[in-house]
């Protein structure tokens, strides 16, 4: 019996070190998933692909420190907790901690909407009625910066949108009538500062515009970005479809299929990470071209708070709205599987933000982000 435990013995110690290796490693995939966003994708796309995983590492390296804790191993468990303050950072901006929204007087707020309305096609529209316009008129925001919009001044193409025009001038006598994907309305005077930030990449799918707008006697200056998509084909994603589809086996997978994704669908996410990390370069030259103004930047990133487009954009100035109001993680894409919060909005100025909330309507492939500022 004394060989056997011996042996039995020698087999746990064995295992405990494969675990404390496992853990390790889990551990330093998390802290580069945390700060890979500091590498330039220009110089190197690798660590920029590598961000996109934080959440799902951070939930593996969750679950073995919960091991750990309960099978007693206190000192394991403590290492594994020490990733985790590592990487504290990323986290409160992953998962914001805001238990109390602050209480300000409401003459001094104003509300502001960012949404990538997919050029307003409800494929389950209600009878007589877009949904995606009937969220931005009952969400009632002073100023609504939207992307991929188009079809909102094409109003012949879409008769559902023709019904709701009427109260959409009402509500918003100063708007975007032109046929641009990006579009503001408001319901104070604006001036169009730039249609397009100057870019030094060739990209087609960039786009930047700034406004200045007087908002309560203030000077507000409203940036609208849409940075470059990673353009995946049909095929790129039923491929990812197939790859995170869970009833399908080994089996029914293409025996080609990691050359697929590695020719395929990665070298159009690095491609896309370069071009957004130059985008992001020349929006935040204009940033610092505005000095100590009031600036809101919103938009679709197509990128994470992880990412290098959002790091530099935001800079050492700004404010994330969603970090600084919101409680607990959330995403703002949610079609083809690909779960991500991508659309964001960041600030700096004579103001803060004091709420912020996350709709639910499912017309397009976004969700909006609706924040209250207040005037300090």
């Amino acid at each position: 019996m004394g060989f056997l435990r011996s042996i039995f013995s020698k087999i746990l110690s064995i295992i405990k070190n494969i675990g404390i290796l496992v853990t390790m490693a889990i551990g330093v995939a998390l802290v580069a998933t945390a700060y890979c966003g500091y590498v330039d994708p220009e110089k190197t796309a690798n660590f920029a692909v590598l961000g996109m995983g934080f959440p799902i590492v951070l939930v593996v390296h969750l679950i073995v420190l919960l091991v750990w804790l309960v099978v007693r191993r206190w000192s394991v468990a403590l290492m594994s907790l020490l990733f985790v303050v590592a990487c504290y950072p990323a986290l409160i901006t992953f998962s914001p901690l805001n238990f109390v929204s602050e209480s300000v007087p409401t003459d001094s707020t104003f509300k502001v909407l960012t949404y990538n309305v997919m050029n307003f096609d409800d494929s389950e529209k209600k009878k007589g009625e877009n949904r995606t316009l009937r969220y931005i008129l009952n969400a009632n925001a002073d100023i609504v910066i939207l992307q991929e919009a188009a079809a909102l001044v094409k109003m012949d193409d879409l008769d559902i949108i023709k019904s709701l025009i009427p109260e959409l001038n009402g509500k918003y006598p100063y708007r975007e009538k032109r046929l641009r994907d990006l579009v503001i309305l408001s319901k104070y005077p604006y001036t169009v500062e730039t249609e397009k930030i100057a870019t030094t990449t060739k990209a087609l799918y960039n786009k930047s515009t700034a406004y200045k707008v007087r908002v309560k006697g203030k000077v507000l200056n409203v940036i609208n970005v849409h940075l470059e998509s990673i353009g995946l084909t049909d095929n790129d994603k039923a491929l990812y479809r197939e790859i995170t589809d869970i009833s399908s086996s080994s089996e029914n997978l293409k025996e080609n299929l990691v050359d697929e994704v590695k020719s395929g669908m990665l070298t159009k996410l690095a491609t896309a990470f370069k071009h957004r990390a130059s985008q992001a370069k020349d929006v935040r030259s204009y940033i610092d071209s505005l000095g100590n103004e009031n600036v809101i930047l919103c938009g679709d990133f197509n990128d994470t708070p992880f990412s290098f487009s959002y790091n530099t954009i935001k800079g050492d100035d700004m404010l994330d709205a969603y970090k600084e109001c919101a409680l607990g993680p959330t995403i703002t894409f949610h079609d083809n599987r690909f779960y991500f919060r991508i659309d964001h909005v960041l600030y700096k100025g004579d103001f803060e933000a004091v709420d912020i909330k996350r709709g639910n309507e499912k017309s397009s492939d976004h969700y909006p982000l609706l924040v209250t500022f207040h005037w300090k």
